[in-house]
C-alpha cells in the first residue's frame, strides 16, 4: 500500500513497532492508537524504529512486530522528554530519539500497519 503524501515533500519509511501479541490483534483492527502509549521516553506518541533488534527489546519474549509505513516530513531530534505531547512547533511532524533508533508520531493519519509478524 502506498500512503497519500499530498501534504507536500514527505518520505515514506518502513519502520518497526514492537508490541505484545494481544496488542497486535487490536492494532490489526484499529491501527496504532498513540494516545494509549505507556512508554513515553521520547514523547507521548506512537513509537517506531528502523531497526528490528532495537524494537524487539520492547516486545517481550513472545511478541509481535508491526511493520508499518510511516510518513515523515520534518523531524526534530529530542533528548529524553517524558512530557512531550506534541512537537514544539507546527511544522515538526516527527521527533527522533536515542540516536535515530526511535521515531515518534503524534497523529492518526501518517502511519499504516502493513504487516504483523508474531514470533517467540
Amino acid at each position: 500500500m502506498k500512503l497519500d503524501n499530498s501534504i507536500g515533500d514527505v518520505r515514506e519509511e518502513t519502520l518497526f513497532h514492537a508490541t505484545s501479541v494481544n496488542n497486535a490483534i487490536s492494532i490489526a483492527h484499529n491501527n496504532i492508537d498513540w494516545r494509549l502509549t505507556s512508554r513515553t521516553r521520547f514523547g507521548k506518541g506512537a513509537c517506531f524504529s528502523p531497526y528490528a533488534p532495537y524494537a524487539h527489546r520492547y516486545a517481550g519474549r513472545k511478541g509481535a512486530f508491526v511493520i508499518a509505513k510511516v510518513l515523515v516530513k520534518k523531524i526534530e531530534t529530542t533528548g529524553i522528554n517524558y512530557g512531550l505531547e506534541i512537537p514544539p512547533t507546527n511544522d515538526i511532524d516527527t521527533t527522533l530519539g536515542n540516536f535515530g533508533n526511535v521515531y515518534v508520531k503524534y497523529d492518526d493519519h501518517t502511519f499504516y500497519p502493513e504487516y504483523i509478524v508474531h514470533y517467540s
